[in-house]
């Protein structure tokens, strides 16, 4: 049995379309709050991308302090011109040992060496050596597990970039084709984060500071005493070439709170993995190189003369440091903790956290 339901008041319920008018009022309204909520999302996306550049960061940090309570020493900043950096030699220490295996066990058939005892940054593509451009011995697969090393990347920065390109055309700079020249292409996987490297040179623009020098050497110029990492200790006997690391913690005289360990690279957007600004700024992480071991293929550098780069910023060189987070670049300071220090902090003040005992009391903040 069915009832008749009245409405209120006696009244009929009508129904009738938006006139035209009334409907781009609320598609107005609608993109007004669009509008409104927008940049509150992209703000709450890169607060995220930023926590978990910093928890990366961390793990850097975390692997130095396992590295040298495991051995007693702090890792090597390299070893050797085009060999291993620092980064590939924590992996151990931060959940790679598969990937770390493979670049021990690696034997090249045109390079006596093996593993870490080759170059790891070759231009060429010769067969069966650690090239890597070699389609028949550096598969896809390996490429890609390389890249995917997640305590190396800033997920604000990179995304979907891995590495150098394969093409046989080369990397360039200044319409210079630098293939086949292992001395400035520096083919491999690509990193944002870099050791810190101290320098007192003082050219106006930081450009071509001077260098890591050769192997074993006493290190006088730029990368000197005074960089938390040093090259590694080098003994060769006929094929074989093993590394030892060379200092203890207690080389950092003002303390571990003190001292900065790694940073952010400074990458300009719209830079990231191109082929003409690839010997630049973006660089092969695992054994990059500069000819003759220049500083900045290795990792970054501060002085007084470098300060702190903003992401657009193409101007300035790729020796300094930079991040694509609002204002701030992230630092490891040597306890393991992580800094976001403001682009405007002043280069001399950051020269004395670079600096491993220069004695001087300063604040961040």
């Amino acid at each position: 049995m069915s009832k008749n339901v009245k409405l209120g008041g006696g009244g009929k319920f009508s129904r009738r379309g938006f006139t035209l008018v009334e409907l781009l009022v609320v598609i107005a309204i609608i993109g007004i709050l669009i509008g409104l909520l927008l940049p509150a999302v992209q703000a709450a996306r890169e607060a995220a991308r930023r926590m978990q550049c910093t928890n990366h960061m961390k793990q850097l940090g975390l692997a130095v302090h396992n590295f040298e309570s495991s051995t007693g020493k702090l890792p090597p900043l390299d070893l050797n011109i085009g060999h291993a950096t620092i980064l590939p030699l924590l992996w151990p220490y931060m959940e790679q040992t598969a990937i770390y295996d493979v670049l021990e066990n690696w034997r090249g058939a045109n390079d006596a060496s093996s593993g870490f005892g080759q170059d790891l940054c070759r231009s060429d593509s010769g067969a069966g050596d650690f090239f890597w451009r070699n389609t028949e011995y550096m598969t896809d697969e390996l490429r890609e597990n390389f890249s995917a090393v997640p305590y190396v990347k800033c997920p604000s920065r990179r995304a979907g970039v891995a590495g150098a390109p394969l093409t046989n055309t080369g990397l360039t700079h200044d319409g210079v084709t630098m293939n086949g020249l292992k001395s400035i292409a520096s083919y491999g996987p690509f990193a944002d984060y870099a050791p810190v490297i101290y320098t007192t040179y003082k050219s106006p623009d930081c450009t071509d500071f001077q260098w890591v020098g050769g192997e074993d050497t006493s290190y006088a110029l730029s990368a000197g005493n005074f960089s938390p990492f040093r090259r590694a200790k080098i003994e060769v006997a006929g094929d074989e070439r093993t590394w030892q690391p060379r200092d203890a913690m207690s080389r950092w005289v003002d303390g571990t709170t003190n001292q900065f360990m790694f940073g952010e690279k400074h990458i300009p957007i719209g830079m990231l993995g191109s082929e003409s600004t690839a010997w630049r700024h973006d660089q092969n992480y695992l054994g990059a190189t500069g000819g003759n071991g220049r500083d900045w293929a290795i990792g970054r550098a501060v002085a007084e003369s470098c300060p702190l780069a903003s992401p657009r910023d193409t101007t300035n060189p790729h020796r300094f440091f930079g991040s694509w987070h609002a204002g701030v670049v992230n630092f490891v300071m040597g306890d393991g903790s992580v800094r976001a220090i403001s682009t405007t902090a002043y280069a001399g003040t950051l020269g004395k956290f670079a600096h491993v005992s220069d004695g001087g009391t300063e604040s961040l903040d």
